[in-house]
């Protein structure tokens, strides 16, 4: 029951941090708490496992982009250079889905049919190859 008004309340914090300080603020309160040198090696290398196994299953329909941010943020509680890192990652993902947003609200209808359908063609067409790519193994 502890852990998990522990992990509720790191997991608030987290949520309610501003965009570009999450990860550092994650890493200062990590360090506050640390339990010992085992805790972060663990930490890290189920880090990196998760990325690994999310870098090999993107290709496949499933969580893998969930299984590398979830890696990435496990590393990033444990390092300060991969908190800043990842906070400056999510300040430009930040900015680039704000663009899309104002592109898609300010878009023409057509044009917004046009990369609907070439969305799908593309969806469509991977899926295609990696169809082909199996029946042929």
């Amino acid at each position: 029951m502890e852990a998990t008004a522990n992990l509720s309340r790191t997991w608030r914090a987290f949520r309610e941090a501003r965009p570009g300080e999450r990860f550092r603020k994650a890493h200062r309160n990590r360090l506050r708490s640390r339990k010992g040198a085992w805790s972060t090696w663990l930490a890290v290398g189920a880090g990196i496992v998760l990325v690994a196994a999310g870098i090999l299953a993107l290709p496949l329909p499933g969580p893998g982009s969930l299984l590398i941010v979830i890696g990435v943020a496990l590393i990033a509680r444990e390092s300060a250079l991969a908190a800043r890192a990842t906070d400056a990652v999510e300040l430009r993902l930040r900015r680039g889905a704000g663009w899309c947003r104002r592109f898609w609200k300010r878009a023409h209808p057509a044009v917004k049919t046009l990369l609907v359908v070439l969305g799908v063609a593309i969806v469509a067409a991977a899926g295609y190859g990696a169809w082909l790519y199996s029946t042929t193994r």
